[in-house]
């Protein structure tokens, strides 16, 4: 059974996908995993990612950077996706953005393949996709969302999204969280004290990710100049705000930016700090939907963390007692990070090992193969 995946990206650090199609292979769901992906810079066009899954980059010639040449390369780009998979045989195609749903509901009809649609997130409620984009996407979806055989999304508020929206009977939630950690849990470690001289007694935050105006990163510069500078904020990702950071740090020393590391990392310099921030803008309903990954890396790291006052981060942090809700503001940041004691810290901290062993991919993959093995046993309608 070939199980095709579709993601407009050039699939470099897509570890949801990794994560499902993993688990699909190694429960016996699927044979043989082929992602289809954008071409990118220096990539190799078609690769091995073990020996079940395949991963192949597709580009696309036409030029222009205007919206309308976009537009047209994108086409492009799908019929030669459609050209590249006219001979396999396909039986299940997962559409993992609703950019390539039109294309996924075509590689369905030409195969007879069942269609399974799961975006990562509440895609046609962003910040950016206003106006007659957003009506014109929320119709593409309202038309062939039915063409699929299930929809699985990231959190309970995104399938409260689609079931009311949509009128979906059944929508199935798998959150993306990080796979368990392997043997003993190692504990917190000084990397980030030592690289930046930051010394033992004092308190280090981290924001982890991209560093973008819109996750919070200019409120927790200014925050953190206002604070005692026995608390610290280390930065570690990249972005349009990476020269900004840098010049804070040159100018505060509790400040520091430390450049982004590989996947397989993230969790081991995060267990440098003693708390971590995701934080998001209140200005769409994605943000107020989402679960960010760094969330959960943190926890994976056995940091409580800090976040912005949103209903699933949230609900989540309440129920585990693994952190602080807090305003975006400069000043509701500023408060609560100098409000923190070591009491405080070790609470918490309690609550962020408890939430690691319960939000981890081996039991989000248990619930996918009960899922799948429900799918697979059906017909293809």
């Amino acid at each position: 059974m070939l199980n095709v995946h579709v993601y407009p990206s050039t699939f470099e650090f897509e570890t949801r996908i990794l994560k499902v199609t993993g688990t699909l292979v190694a429960r016996g769901l699927v044979d043989e995993v082929l992602v289809v992906a954008k071409a990118g810079a220096g990539l190799p066009s078609d690769a091995w990612i073990d020996e079940c899954r395949r991963v192949v980059r597709i580009g696309a010639r036409l030029p222009g950077e205007r919206f309308w040449a976009k537009a047209m390369r994108f086409v492009e780009w799908s019929i030669r996706v459609l050209w590249r998979l006219r001979r396999e045989r396909v039986a299940m195609v997962n559409c993992h953005s609703l950019s390539v749903l039109p294309l996924c509901v075509a590689i369905k009809w030409w195969h007879g393949a069942i269609l399974v649609y799961e975006p990562h997130e509440l895609e046609t409620e962003t910040a950016t996709f206003t106006g007659w984009r957003r009506q014109l996407a929320k119709w593409v979806e309202r038309r062939l969302i039915g063409r699929a055989s299930r929809v699985i999304v990231v959190s309970d508020s995104i399938a409260r999204h689609y079931r009311q929206d949509y009128e979906l009977a059944e929508v199935s939630v798998v959150m993306n969280v990080p796979e368990p950690l392997p043997g003993a849990d190692p504990g917190r470690n000084d990397v980030l004290r030592r690289h930046f001289g930051i010394p033992d007694d004092h308190l280090v935050f981290m924001y982890q990710g991209a560093l973008e105006e819109e996750r919070g990163v200019l409120l927790l510069m200014q925050a953190f100049q206002q604070v005692s500078v026995d608390r610290h904020l280390v930065f570690m990702g990249f972005g349009s705000l990476m020269s900004a950071i840098k010049d804070a740090a040159e100018k505060h020393p509790n400040l520091h930016l430390y450049p982004a590391v590989q996947p397989s990392e993230v969790i081991h310099y995060t267990r440098g700090a003693d708390v971590g921030f995701a934080l998001l803008d209140e200005d769409c309903e994605n943000h107020r939907c989402a679960l960010p990954n760094k969330l959960f890396h943190y926890l994976h790291a056995g940091l409580p963390v800090i976040v912005s006052d949103l209903p699933e981060m949230g609900a989540l942090v309440d129920r585990y007692a693994c952190g602080w809700r807090v305003g975006n503001t400069v000043g509701d940041i500023a408060e609560r990070v100098a409000a923190i004691s070591e009491s405080d810290r070790v609470s918490a901290t309690i609550g962020a090992v408890h939430a690691r062993t319960e939000l981890h991919w081996d039991n989000e993959a248990d619930k996918l193969e009960g899922i799948y093995r429900n799918l697979l046993a059906k017909p293809v309608v």
